[in-house]
């Protein structure tokens, strides 16, 4: 799963250079389309979750049946699974700003990756049981007066477009939250 923090007031016009920028480096990939998507406030479901795992020395976390809480390496990524939101154990792995050509092409924010993978060594893509929670801790100044307008963008790669996550910022925790239901 593909992330974007981005303030949505920037959103159309950041996503039009970023459509510019898909056709220029992967023009075989098709033409990804971006679809207005409003947000609303908080979400209003218990996600909860197992606890806090660590990183074996790739980088990944095991997540089983009683769900987990994984961070990125830098703090700034946090993933909540909730207990039985997958079908099995997977392994999670964040990426942070995971596509240095994409991250340099644009001033906007920050971008990262959440990669599942089943002990099989397959890649998991489907839809979960119940949603997870996404959230990035931005800095004080990354969004300077924009904080209350930041959202989790994803890119949805069957669809071939760009959404929003439902989610909200919280400009006083300075974290923009997001949750999926597919990974």
């Amino acid at each position: 799963m593909k992330l974007l923090v981005l303030d949505v007031a920037d959103a159309y016009s950041i996503l039009f250079k970023i459509l510019k920028f898909n056709n220029q480096h992967n023009p075989a990939e098709g033409r990804p389309r971006i679809i207005p998507v409003t947000a609303g406030g908080p979400v209003q479901s218990a996600i909860g979750s197992g606890s806090e795992k660590k990183a074996d020395p790739f980088g990944r976390f095991l997540v089983d049946q009683d769900g987990a809480e994984i961070t990125s390496r830098s703090g700034r990524v946090k993933v909540k699974i909730g207990r039985n939101a997958l079908d099995g154990p997977a392994f999670f792995e964040i990426v942070e700003d995971n596509d240095p050509a994409f991250a340099n092409a644009f001033d906007f924010g920050r971008s990262f990756e959440i990669k599942v993978e089943g002990v099989n060594g397959k890649p998991v893509q489907n839809d979960l049981r119940y949603p997870i929670q996404i959230e990035y801790h931005f800095d004080p100044g990354e969004f300077l007066g924009r904080e209350g307008g930041i959202r989790l963008f994803y890119y949805a790669e069957k669809l071939n477009v760009w959404l929003i996550l439902p989610g909200h910022a919280d400009a006083q925790s300075r974290r923009v939250i997001g949750q999926s239901s597919y990974l």
